[in-house]
């Protein structure tokens, strides 16, 4: 097992809207949603066949000053060969995409590539 966690804030000086993160789960792990801890009011979905887990953060925990929040997640990685869907890999990488508007300035802010 092993526990991320996103931590994310506004270091801007705008009220940032719309806010998600998109985390692309490592390829040899599977997420154990009964032990996910998010702010509350924010929703997430799933999607176990691309491994990508979107959620959707309240305007309310990134507005300008705000103190930091965090998601954690558990994932399950792969206890042995056979249950590795890559077996040529041992990396564990995860990868997270942010993505807002800014209440004043409106456009569309994200650091996927």
């Amino acid at each position: 097992m092993l526990d991320y966690v996103l931590t994310f804030t506004n270091t801007g000086n705008d009220d940032a809207v719309n806010y998600t993160i998109r985390d692309i789960l490592p390829i040899n792990v599977t997420l154990d949603e009964a032990n996910i801890d998010i702010p509350a009011g924010t929703t997430y979905t799933y999607n176990p066949a691309t491994r990508e887990v979107d959620f959707f953060i309240p305007d309310t925990f990134v507005e300008e000053g705000d103190t930091p929040a965090q998601i954690r997640m558990r994932v399950r990685v792969a206890e042995n060969c056979f249950d590795f869907i890559d077996a040529c890999t041992d990396l564990i990488q995860n990868l997270a995409y942010s993505t807002y508007e800014g209440r004043i300035n409106d456009n569309r802010i994200t650091d996927q590539s």
